[in-house]
């Protein structure tokens, strides 16, 4: 039987909270007067160890990206400056956006419960409210869209779950009934086995915070026990299957000179795959932190060929030796 770790199947999670200031106009990147409102409030109570970027300058922009590659967008840098952003190791302040405030919190290593995340991201978002109180109604905060009112705390789980979507019982963009969405990371219809999703609510109408982290963690723990349930199948009745598909992939990847990233992608959640099967010795944890270093390493390289080339490159340089012992015993 394979014993995964919840863990191995969850790849990072990503906490979003949204608040606005009940004295103030909405929509504040439209207007100069309300931005710097907010900005000059939440100045005046922010904790000193945030650090505020500066979208001009290349090693803040850098920071930015680290944090999470896909907030880095032209969206973002057209908003620019009504939008402040301030980095604290894994939380990031922004302000601005859709709402006057928006936080969020991403954590790879999955070890803290929801409950005490949202606990802290609360705190830190409170402490933002000593001069003016946030706009509520009824026990629900207020925000500019429909979706964020409630509790305005959103939580998107990226998992690892190969087995269930190569039996389509997982399917893109899908809604749930209770107000939890999935939808596939990228086009895995012909290799559902380098699969990655991503589980979110769709909105936050909750009247209790307890009651939005009661639903979804019911809802991931159920995701996650049907993935062991079908991987502990899988590893009873047709094993060399799925180490057939890994080692014809790893052989590509060996002898790749240009590798995209949508490739890349593929690559990474093979070895994912090949870590969770136990026929690599690297677990999953290590491969994140590799597979993201090589991202960030690449990612700035604006001749595309060159990219895919130092992508190969490094691949074969820090994976290949890690891995190829194991394959080929």
């Amino acid at each position: 039987m394979i014993k995964l770790n919840n863990s191995d199947l969850v790849y990072c999670r990503e906490f979003v909270l949204y608040r606005n200031y009940d004295r103030l106009l909405f929509n504040a990147d439209s207007n100069e007067n309300t931005a710097n409102s907010v900005y000059n409030e939440v100045k005046e109570c922010l904790d000193s160890e945030f650090k505020e970027l500066d979208l001009n300058n290349e090693s803040d922009k850098d920071l930015l990206f680290k944090y999470n590659s896909t907030l880095f967008t032209e969206e973002l840098l057209s908003r620019y400056p009504y939008i402040k952003l301030f980095l604290k190791d894994n939380l990031l302040l922004l302000l601005n956006t859709d709402e006057h405030i928006e936080l969020r919190y991403l954590e790879y290593d999955n070890k803290e419960s929801i409950e005490k995340i949202t606990l802290m991201l609360n705190k830190v978002i409170n402490s933002f409210s000593k001069y003016s109180s946030f706009s509520l109604e009824d026990g629900k905060y207020i925000n500019s869209l429909k979706s964020h009112c409630g509790t305005g705390l959103f939580i998107n789980t990226y998992l690892h779950l190969p087995i269930l979507q190569m039996f389509n019982k997982i399917k893109d963009n899908d809604l749930l009934d209770n107000g939890f969405s999935i939808s596939k990371e990228q086009n895995i219809d012909s290799n559902p086995i380098c699969a990655m999703i991503k589980f979110s609510n769709v909105n936050s109408s909750y009247s209790h915070i307890d009651e939005q982290i009661t639903q979804y963690t019911s809802c991931i723990k159920e995701l996650i026990a049907d993935e062991i349930n079908e991987h502990n199948k899988i590893f009873l009745s047709s094993q060399d299957v799925i180490k057939d598909k890994i080692l014809k992939a790893f052989g590509i990847i060996k002898y790749s000179m240009f590798i995209d990233d949508y490739e890349y992608i593929s690559i990474f959640t093979f070895f994912r795959a090949a870590s969770e099967f136990d026929i690599i010795s690297l677990d999953v944890d290590q491969l994140d932190k590799i597979f993201r270093f090589i991202h960030n390493k690449t990612y700035f390289i604006e001749n595309f060929e060159e990219a895919c080339r130092k992508k190969s490159e490094l691949l074969r340089e820090i994976i290949l030796p890690a891995i190829s012992k194991n394959l080929e015993d």
